[in-house]
């Protein structure tokens, strides 16, 4: 299907594809440019999340941009229809949690915990969860204030 263009992100990867890092970037869908600085030879990589169309699993969920730095948001791509989206703090509080209907794919998450106040810098653990009983989408955001 189509890609969502502001979804499109630039990765790096230095040792031959098996670990990936977001690489900041500048993204202008006006003039349909992408432009980051990369410091060494690597393998770079462009994706984006597909628009408008709900997962039939959670297995390939993405949390993007990750590690979260000058955005107000992370959106969360990749999901079911329906799931539930629970974030924790490393200590393992529950910051915030919402459960979805009819997300069409994708889900933001506007860095803000359950009382609607900003969430500090830190290394955050979300899961995600259906109602299908599918193996839950688990993964590690950063937030860099």
């Amino acid at each position: 299907g189509d890609i969502d263009e502001n979804t499109l992100r630039l990765y790096i990867s230095s040792d031959n594809g098996n670990t990936w890092g977001t690489v900041f970037c500048n993204l202008n869908t006006v003039d349909n440019i992408i432009s980051g600085t990369i410091t060494h030879l690597s393998i770079i990589a462009l994706a984006g999340v597909s628009k408008q169309v709900a997962a039939s699993d959670l297995t390939r969920v993405i949390a993007y941009p990750n590690p979260c730095k000058n955005y107000d948001k992370i959106t969360f791509g990749n999901l079911t229809d329906q799931c539930k989206i629970s974030i924790y703090s490393i200590a393992g509080e529950l910051v915030y949690e919402k459960e979805l209907t009819n997300t069409k794919g994708s889900e933001d998450w506007y860095l803000m915990n359950k009382s609607g106040k900003k969430v500090a810098s830190g290394v955050y653990i979300y899961i995600i969860t259906n109602n299908q009983k599918q193996k839950p989408a688990t993964g590690k955001i950063g937030i860099i204030r």
